[in-house]
């Protein structure tokens, strides 16, 4: 009967440890990949925003040159408060779930504009009206096409109202889990909470080290570089996040378990 009890002990607390390893990761997830202002800030602070204008800039003259037009043409014709506003406007999309449309009319003027002025300047006259808006119409699309990532930003908004309910349905679920199981684990001996919280910072040091690490985040490269590297720290700040995690769960672990023995000794020099 005794062996029963502890094994039933063993297994609910191994039970409670995965949850807790489950609850740990979902709620790493809804503070950082699954929260806006926790984007919005690491795009900020990652200078996205300005090697975003930059890559702009660079595949915008790198048409220009294919095209035989002088790069002058697409100076100015598009700000960093508006890369900065159409970023912000497809980000605040996938969170809401509302559809947002990158504005082009604002740079296909400044890029007619633009052309006019140089045209003129120059003393020149299009020969080629289909080439010229073939032209405007590729140099229009890499600025959307940058901003929205190819349609990923778009993509990503369809999944992430599922995702963000599938975490919050596991979430609560682990909470009653592991609620359940510690007030059983009460019942049974208390000394089976410090082993619980103990196995959990053990798994979640495993699944940093062995499967975190696993990951090649220093080499990831998704659609861009400069998106590449917000998603490489915020990954790196999601591991920070359970290494942290998993250290205060050891400590509560070995307290738990010190205090339970203590009071396990002093209930043997009472008797």
């Amino acid at each position: 009967m005794k062996n029963v009890k502890m094994f039933t002990r063993i297994i609910l607390g191994l039970i409670a440890s995965f949850f807790l390893i489950i609850l740990s990761v979902l709620l790493i997830m809804k503070s950082t990949i699954l929260n806006k202002d926790y984007v919005i800030k690491k795009i900020s602070d990652d200078n996205y925003y300005d090697k975003l204008y930059e890559e702009i800039k660079k595949d915008m003259e790198n048409n220009t040159l294919s095209s035989g037009i002088d790069k002058e043409v697409i100076n100015d014709i598009y700000t960093e408060d508006m890369v900065r506003d159409d970023v912000g406007g497809l980000i605040g999309s996938i969170y809401s779930g509302n559809k947002f449309d990158i504005n082009l009319e604002k740079i296909e003027g400044n890029l007619n504009e633009s052309i006019d002025e140089f045209l003129n300047k120059n003393n020149l006259k299009a020969d080629d009206e289909n080439a010229l808006n073939n032209f405007k119409d590729r140099i229009v699309n890499v600025y959307k096409d940058e901003v929205s990532l190819y349609g990923y930003f778009n993509n990503i908004g369809d999944k992430y109202k599922k995702v963000d309910n599938v975490c919050n349905i596991l979430i609560v679920l682990s909470i009653v889990i592991i609620s359940l199981n510690l007030f059983i684990i009460r019942k049974l001996h208390k000394k089976y909470y410090g082993v619980t919280f103990l196995s959990a910072g053990l798994g979640l040091v495993y699944l940093k080290i062995f499967i975190w690490e696993g990951i090649d985040i220093k080499n990831i490269i998704i659609i861009s570089d400069s998106f590449s590297n917000v998603l490489k720290n915020i990954l790196n700040d999601m591991g920070t996040k359970l290494l942290t995690l998993s250290i205060i769960f050891i400590i509560l672990g070995i307290i738990l378990n010190i205090t339970s023995s203590f009071k396990k000794i002093k209930r043997i020099r009472r008797t």
